[in-house]
């Protein structure tokens, strides 16, 4: 239970935890105990740096916008304490996913029928948010030349960027 807070802290609360139960182990489990709890902590602890965290974090995972992950934590805390900030920032990312195709797609059976400008509108090159640098995809596709986009339906400006 103690490592699980622990874990809480950002960067070195696994670690305080971790040695932690190896010195409770070293005093009350015997030596053995302790190098294999040590063994398998650093094992564990290099595989969440290297592995897990890397695959959670490439490239925002969820794209949502700060201010919209703060919102959704603070409705989540008042609405469910603890548990509801936990599930806010899933529960908002899921929920701009269906307005996003619901909502802002348009109506199901007019894909087939959008004229041709609309379709190099929705080209992905097309879709990437101007940065303001000539050196951006958008700035080189002639669909946002001029810093403007060609269309702003499906550009996911609540998720603070482009799926």
């Amino acid at each position: 239970m103690l490592v699980a807070f622990l874990d809480l802290i950002p960067l070195i609360g696994l670690t305080i935890g971790g040695f932690s139960v190896f010195a409770v182990l070293m005093i009350d489990g015997g030596p053995g105990d302790a190098i294999v709890w040590l063994i398998l902590f650093l094992v564990y602890q290099q595989a969440q740096d290297r592995v897990i965290q890397p695959l959670l974090y490439k490239g925002g995972a969820l794209k949502v916008n700060p201010a919209v992950a703060i919102v959704a934590v603070i409705v989540g805390a008042e609405l469910a304490g603890v548990l509801g900030a936990l599930l806010a920032i899933p529960a908002a990312a899921s929920l701009g996913v269906v307005i996003d195709e619901l909502v802002l797609s348009g109506p199901p059976g007019a894909a087939g029928a959008e004229p041709e400008a609309e379709q190099v509108a929705r080209s992905p090159a097309s879709r990437t948010a101007w940065r303001g640098t000539p050196s951006s995809a958008a700035w080189r596709d002639p669909a946002c030349r001029g810093g403007r986009r060609a269309s702003t339906r499906r550009s996911g400006a609540w998720r603070g960027g482009t799926r």
